[in-house]
């Protein structure tokens, strides 16, 4: 049965996002999400996005972050995290590395992510080992 993805990317990486289509995908139209960094999420105003937003990350089973070299800023990127942290019954998170340089947004840290390079065969290992993590304390680096 094929998992459900959250995609957490920052709008200049939506080309990375739109390659991964081997999944379904907690949110139905990439062009409305794309659309929600008009608003920072902690505005008054953004309240019906991040309520979108939440809903669809409640419904997938594994939050996947795109990670490049300004992702550890973005407000969106970081919110989206935290509440699939927040998540009951969640799973591992996985992290795709664009460079070996960049860096995790902090929420991301200690919470049972996986980090891997783009590559689809590491996707489907890590979104695997995501479902079926049991310490969501330790993270790891899927190295090919």
């Amino acid at each position: 049965m094929p998992r459900t993805l959250f995609l957490s990317y920052e709008p200049d990486f939506r080309m990375i996002a739109d390659r991964i289509d081997d999944y379904p995908l907690g949110q139905a139209d990439l062009d409305a999400y794309d659309g929600r960094i008009a608003l920072p999420p902690d505005a008054a105003a953004s309240s019906s996005i991040r309520n979108a937003i939440a809903s669809q990350i409640r419904a997938s089973d594994v939050l996947v972050c795109v990670i490049g070299q300004t992702t550890f800023l973005d407000p969106w990127v970081d919110w989206e995290i935290r509440t699939y942290v927040g998540k009951p019954d969640r799973h591992g998170i996985v992290g795709i590395m664009l460079h070996d340089l960049n860096t995790p947004p902090a929420a991301m840290v200690g919470q049972g992510s996986i980090f891997i390079n783009f590559k689809k065969d590491a996707l489907q290992a890590a979104v695997e080992a995501a479902m079926e993590a049991t310490d969501l304390t330790e993270d790891f680096v899927i190295d090919d």
